[in-house]
This record gives C-alpha cells, sequence and structure tokens, in this order.
C-alpha cells in the first residue's frame, strides 16, 4: 500500500483491512480442530476479552501489546490483499513479514497483540506445524489457517506464522522467508473465565455425577447444552437427561449418541455469571453470543428454539451466522430455523 495512492483505492483496502479485523478477534475467530471453545475464547469474569488486535496510531504501541522477543512485537498488516503475520520493530516502526520466500515490509495499517491483564501467556514448544490445544489463530491466508508463533534465527528470536497445513513455521529474517520445523506457539489462558466446558467421561472413575448439578446451562427441562465430537470434529449437542444421550444436528439428521459411549464437554456458567437467552433472527447473534463450535471453517453459537405451537418444548442447537440460520436436533431430523434464542452469558 502506498500513500500515493488514490483516497477511494485507499478507503478500500482499509475497509477490507477492518472487515478482516471483524472476523479475526478473539470472538470470531476460526481456529483448527482442537483449539476451539477454549479459555482465551472466553470473556474473563469482568468482560473482558482476552486479547486483541489493535490498530497503531502515529506508531505508538499500547502498554499491553505483547512482546515476543527482547525487540519485537506480535504483529499483522495487509500485503497484496491478504492480512499477513510477522513481527512489528518499534525503533523502525515497520511490521515484517514473510511472504513468498522473502522478508517484506508493511508500513501502514498495522495492528499489533494486546494481552488483557487477565490473560496468562505461555510459549509452548511445537514442531512440524502441530500445534498445542489454546494455539491463537492470528489470520488465515489462502484457506490456510496460521497460528501466532515464533522461532529462533542466527540465535535470536522472532515472532512469525505457524501453518499446520505446510506442517512448519514461517519467520521474516535477514531478507529471507525462514522456514523452521522446531518452534514454539502462543498460548493465552484465562484465569478468570465466565464460563466453562467442563470435560465429562462416564468411563473414567474421577467422573462425578455431581457436574451436572453445578452451574450447569440448561435450555430446556432436563437438557443441558453440551458438545462432543463426531466425524472428529467437536459438535455443539443437546443432552437429555431422560434418554442419557447426546443429540447433534447434523447434515439434515439428528445423531445420537450414548452418554457412555465417547468423553462429551457440559457448559458450565461460573458463580457470578448471568446466563439469559435473547432473541434473534437470520443467522444473527449479539454480543457475547457463546462460541461453541468451529466446522467446516463456519462459526457455530449455542441457540435454543424457544416454545411455539408448533413445537412445545425448548432445545438447544447450533447457530451458523454464514447460513443465516439456526440448526436444532430433534425427531430424528436437523430442523432448520430463522427465528430462535442466542445464548449469552456476562
Amino acid at each position: 500500500m502506498s500513500s500515493l495512492m488514490p483516497s477511494e483505492d485507499a478507503a478500500a483496502i482499509k475497509s477490507s483491512f477492518d472487515e478482516l479485523s471483524k472476523v479475526l478477534n478473539p470472538s470470531a475467530e476460526v481456529a483448527a480442530t482442537g483449539a476451539v471453545g477454549n479459555s482465551h475464547e472466553i470473556p474473563t469474569a469482568f468482560g473482558n476479552s482476552l486479547y486483541e488486535w489493535v490498530t497503531l496510531e502515529d506508531f505508538k504501541l499500547p502498554e499491553n501489546a505483547l512482546m515476543a522477543s527482547k525487540d519485537a512485537y506480535v504483529g499483522r498488516g495487509l500485503l497484496d490483499g491478504s492480512l499477513k503475520l510477522g513481527k512489528f520493530h518499534a525503533k523502525d516502526q515497520k511490521l515484517f513479514v514473510s511472504h513468498l520466500g522473502e522478508e517484506k515490509e508493511i508500513l501502514e495499517n498495522i495492528e499489533v497483540l494486546c494481552v488483557d491483564k487477565d490473560a496468562k501467556v505461555k510459549w509452548v514448544d511445537c514442531e512440524d506445524g502441530k500445534v498445542p490445544t489454546g494455539a491463537i489463530v492470528g489470520t488465515i491466508v489462502d484457506g490456510k489457517t496460521e497460528f501466532v508463533g515464533r522461532g529462533e534465527a542466527s540465535d535470536e528470536i522472532s515472532p512469525g506464522r505457524i501453518v499446520p497445513d505446510d506442517n512448519c513455521m514461517y519467520i521474516p529474517y535477514g531478507g529471507r522467508d525462514e522456514v523452521l520445523s522446531k518452534c514454539q506457539a502462543l498460548v493465552i489462558e484465562n484465569e478468570k473465565p465466565l464460563y466453562e466446558w467442563v470435560p465429562v467421561d462416564y468411563r473414567k472413575e474421577q467422573w462425578t455425577p455431581d457436574l451436572l448439578e453445578r452451574n450447569r446451562v440448561r435450555s430446556g427441562q432436563n437438557i443441558y447444552v453440551t458438545r462432543t465430537e463426531l466425524h472428529g470434529i467437536k459438535r455443539l449437542a443437546k443432552y437429555d437427561i431422560m434418554w442419557n444421550h447426546l443429540f447433534i444436528a447434523h447434515c439434515g439428521k439428528e445423531e445420537e449418541i450414548g452418554h457412555k459411549m465417547q468423553p462429551w464437554d457440559v457448559l458450565i456458567a461460573n458463580p457470578g455469571a448471568i446466563v439469559e437467552w435473547h432473541n434473534c433472527e437470520n443467522g444473527k447473534v449479539p454480543k457475547r453470543a457463546v462460541l461453541g463450535s468451529i466446522v467446516d471453517g463456519k462459526m457455530e453459537f449455542v441457540g435454543r428454539v424457544y416454545g411455539t405451537p408448533e413445537h412445545t418444548e425448548d432445545r438447544p442447537g447450533q447457530i451458523v451466522p454464514s447460513d443465516g440460520c439456526m440448526y436444532a436436533p430433534f425427531a430424528g431430523k436437523s430442523q432448520k430455523f430463522t427465528e430462535y434464542q442466542a445464548l449469552v452469558i456476562r
């Protein structure tokens, strides 16, 4: 991007940048399997996001900007129409990113990663592009999810991007796009979450039924908000105490899984949290809607269909904004609704 470009072009690029920022903020990030529903996606007890991408103004760093090495901060910016992860040097006032084998400079519309005081930051060793649970997504380029990481080149640590699809990490260094097999992935944990997805496994002796008697989130009488794996992907489900089964809306059908067949998670609101159901329609969700799963790149938020003359019982399901509707498992089918309630915990 250039300061000499026509104002309408600059405005269009800025608009695209803003839209990408919305898509990739913590409440709406697209994470790889295994990174969904971790503590970094859950607001703190004070309702704050654990981290956010903040646009630099006059190259002035926010006080909570995350430093990844002695002289580099985690940053990202637009290059060739895509949002690129890299390192921001405050001294040089430049963002350096790895791109097509080279180290490129970005001078405008730069964002830096800022972390809330209630966040616990860890750099976890990994290799061959395998990221740990809780790894932070920084961007998506050409359909590939890229996670925030850092690695070593010429005895110096530099932040960059871990690309699981490529089985490696890339860092911008010395004019080159360095490729690393060993690196560290950024993990941000929440020490004061508003709610949790608590693991349940009846096959293990440590399971205690009183978990369901804590502040579990109901969507109706004897119906709890849960999730479990189906075809290798964690998906939203309803747990029906009367049937002792979990039910999932999937590909037009209601999939049924016995509660003792495999592990599952139950949604627990922590003490002091306020649980609300907000009326919504056409795929829309309110601020602080609870993200439950990400399937085929689509975010799925916790929702329910409230009682109507045609459907007298409440039942949970997944709101899929990109589909403009909610799906609920019932009577052997995945039923589609354009009017529903979205779960908000605050």
